[in-house]
């Protein structure tokens, strides 16, 4: 599970994460405002990084 998480999130530029968030959510009926959309898509991008890092570390 956690590779697949990996695999989607570092695949997807971090630019086009916001981008997504920012103007796809509020098209499902999910409006958050920039900031939380940047925040949102910054922790799921990172959450993949640091993953990938302590991954490493084992």
């Amino acid at each position: 599970m956690t590779k697949v998480w990996v695999e989607i999130f570092r695949g997807i530029p971090l630019m086009v994460l916001i981008f997504f968030i920012d103007l796809g959510l509020p098209a499902t009926g999910i409006a958050l405002n920039t900031f939380w959309s940047m925040v949102f898509a910054i922790v799921l991008y990172n959450s993949a990084v640091m993953s990938e890092i302590l991954e490493g570390v084992k």
